[in-house]
């Protein structure tokens, strides 16, 4: 499970350097024709003053040991070298992904992970090792092919979404247009955290029961943003129609409603903070939401219990 998890974080090795206070999304590794992307800018996130109480929660006993196995094993340290990771694909099947990031890591070290893998096998493509493995631990046997240097890397659930990843990276093949993925751009003065956007959901595969509402959606967009000592939240849903956005934003508008008036978020200050801060808007099909989180207040109520957790799960 460690080597599993290793991998994982291992991954999330993305490219050192510098960046703009509130950098835009980076298209260059996502393919046209995909429909979902996540993309975390670990630098800010880890350097800003959320960033402040991760690091104070890295330095407690349990934490710090694990941090230092991860480093150990893939010779990343996280505050040092990461800087972005993206993650994106076609729908919900889980082979239909691929994450890519390029930056600053041991590639020897990494390589010398994925070969002690189950299924392990090297190959290349256009110049670029490739090596694939297996993956026990998630029920499928998840399969994945990873091409990494000392600058690039990219792991994809299948061998063809690793190809075509390395196509768009080397200008084979275009990347995703800003118009069919539209994404949320960061308020005047704050720094982009973590973008997330998705659309096309009525065909999609593979989509669990338990979210099947998503068919009636026709697009998500989520920022995270950090300004001063505030965690802003913003959201966009896109409905079918008109009448469907209205009945989401009539659900979304209850919900708000009823945690402000919860007790557990009464006697919270962070909590009773955020809820009141949420603002909820809707124009035809389209929902708004933000919310706001005071950093300092956030961390003298939770740290106690995110301490608590850390240091027993």
């Amino acid at each position: 499970m460690i080597r599993f998890a290793s991998l994982l974080l291992m991954v999330i090795s993305v490219q050192s350097g510098e960046q703009n206070p509130s950098p835009t999304l980076d298209r260059s590794s996502i393919p046209a024709e995909l429909r979902w992307l996540s993309q975390i800018e670990v630098r800010p996130l880890l350097h800003g003053r959320l960033g402040a109480w991760l690091t104070r929660l890295a330095a407690l006993e349990r934490t710090k040991a694990r941090l230092s196995l991860f480093t150990g094993l893939t010779g990343i340290d996280p505050w040092r070298d990461l800087e972005r990771v993206t993650v994106a694909g076609l729908d919900a099947r889980v082979d239909q992904f691929h994450l890519a990031g390029v930056g600053r890591f041991d590639r020897e070290k990494l390589l010398t992970l994925v070969r002690a893998t189950k299924g392990h096998a090297a190959s290349s493509y256009q110049n670029h090792p490739l090596h694939h493995f297996e993956i026990p631990d998630v029920a499928c046997d998840f399969h994945a092919s990873i091409a990494a240097t000392d600058q690039l890397l990219v792991v994809g659930g299948t061998l063809p979404r690793t190809t075509t990843v390395l196509d768009v990276l080397d200008q084979r093949a275009p990347t995703l247009e800003e118009g069919l993925l539209p994404t949320l751009a960061a308020p005047v003065g704050a720094t982009t955290l973590w973008t997330i956007a998705a659309h096309g959901f009525t065909d999609w595969q593979d989509l669990l029961p338990e979210v099947a509402v998503l068919r009636q959606v026709r697009g998500i967009r989520i920022l995270l943003a950090e300004r001063g000592d505030t965690l802003l939240f913003s959201a966009t849903l896109i409905a079918i129609d008109a009448a469907t956005g209205e009945r989401f934003a009539s659900i979304a508008d209850g919900a708000i409603s009823l945690a402000v008036l919860d007790p557990r978020v009464r006697t919270d200050p962070a909590l009773q903070a955020l809820a009141s801060s949420a603002k909820l808007t809707r124009r035809g099909a389209r929902i708004d939401l933000t919310l706001e989180l005071d950093l300092p207040l956030a961390e003298k109520t939770w740290h106690a219990q995110v301490v608590e957790a850390l240091e027993h799960d």
